[in-house]
C-alpha cells in the first residue's frame, strides 16, 4: 500500500508532467516519459500489459501467463530515453544504481546478495538418488548410462563462481560441486556431426545448449552447493550448471543429455526465450 506522501507525490508528478505514461508496479506508480527519438528508435512492436503500456513487455509463458514470478522488462532502446520517476524505482526493474555496480555483474543484472531466489517452471519432484540416473545418448559412439554412486565415482569438479537468472537477478562467488560434463562426453565421445546438446529433466523439462558451450569446462552435473548437498527447491538431489549462460539453462533434476546436430528448442525456447541466452550480451527473448 502507497503513504499518502507517496500519491502527493505522484500526483504532483503527473499535473507536471501530463504527458507521461503512468506505469505501476512493485507497489510504486512511475511517470514514463520517453523522448521522440527513443520511440522511434524502438525497433520491438509494443506490447500490452496489465496497465495498457506501450513500453511494458511481459516474459513471454506458456498459455499466456507471465512466468517467473511476473518479471517484466522494458525495451532495451526504450531504458535509455528519458524518466521521470515518482518514487524510487526497485531493484527488479533497473538493478543498483550504476554507481555501486560490480564489475562481475552483466548488463541488466544486480546482486541478490545472500539471498537464492526459487524459480521454477514445475512442480519440484521428490528425486531418490538410489534411482535417479545419468544418461548420454544420441550421436555418440557409446551411449552411457550412470547410476548415483557411479557418478561420484568419476573424478570431481568443482565452480566457484558467478550465476545469472534472466529475471535479471545474479549471485555472486557462489561454490558448486560435481562432475565436469566434459569427463561425460569424454566417455560417451560425440560423432564428429554433433553439434547440440539437448538436457532433459526427470520432469520432462528440456532446454537447448551448443555443444561448445557445455565443453572445454564450462558446464557441469553438479550435486552440492557451498559444500552441502544440493537443496531440492535449487534442483537437488543433482542438476545441469552452464553458469555463463542464463539460469533457466542450468536445467533442474536434470536426467539425460542427447547429443543431437541440430539445435532443438527446449521449453522455454519454444516460449520465446533467447536460444542461447548469454547474459553478457542481454540475450533473454528471441532477436535479442
Amino acid at each position: 500500500m502507497r503513504s499518502p506522501e507517496s500519491t502527493r507525490t505522484s500526483r504532483r508528478a503527473e499535473r507536471a508532467a501530463p504527458s507521461a505514461w503512468p506505469l505501476r508496479a512493485g507497489g510504486c506508480t512511475y511517470a514514463v516519459v520517453p523522448d521522440a527519438a527513443t520511440l522511434a528508435a524502438a525497433t520491438r512492436p509494443p506490447l500490452v500489459g496489465p496497465d495498457h503500456h506501450p513500453l511494458y513487455q511481459p516474459t513471454p509463458g506458456p498459455q499466456g501467463r507471465v512466468p517467473h514470478g511476473g518479471n517484466a522488462t522494458f525495451i532495451e532502446t526504450a531504458r535509455k530515453g528519458a524518466t521521470t520517476l515518482t518514487t524510487p524505482p526497485t531493484r527488479g526493474f533497473f538493478g543498483r544504481r550504476h554507481a555501486d555496480r560490480d564489475p562481475r555483474l552483466p548488463p541488466g543484472q544486480y546482486d541478490t546478495g545472500l539471498e537464492f531466489p526459487v524459480l521454477t517452471a514445475e512442480v519440484t519432484p521428490r528425486l531418490d538418488p538410489q534411482t535417479w540416473t545419468m544418461t548420454v545418448d544420441g550421436l555418440v559412439e557409446s551411449p552411457r548410462t550412470w547410476t548415483w554412486e557411479e557418478m561420484h565415482q568419476l573424478p570431481p569438479s568443482e565452480y566457484r563462481g558467478d550465476i545469472h537468472c534472466v529475471t535479471t537477478w545474479s549471485r555472486l562467488g557462489t561454490w558448486f560441486g560435481g562432475v565436469s560434463v566434459d569427463v561425460l562426453l569424454s566417455e560417451a565421445r560425440p560423432l564428429p556431426a554433433a553439434t547440440h546438446v539437448l538436457a532433459t529433466s526427470t520432469t520432462g523439462y528440456t532446454t537447448n545448449v551448443p555443444l561448445d558451450h557445455v565443453t572445454g569446462g564450462q558446464a557441469w552435473i553438479v550435486w552440492s552447493y557451498e559444500g552441502e548437498p544440493l537443496p531440492r527447491e535449487h534442483g537437488g538431489p543433482v542438476r545441469l550448471l552452464v553458469p555463463h549462460l542464463y539460469f533457466w539453462k542450468s536445467a533442474k533434476w536434470v536426467t539425460r543429455l542427447t547429443v543431437l546436430d541440430h539445435d532443438e528448442p527446449g521449453f522455454w525456447e519454444q516460449n520465446g526465450y533467447h536460444d542461447l541466452g548469454d547474459p553478457w550480451r542481454e540475450q533473454r527473448y528471441q532477436g535479442d
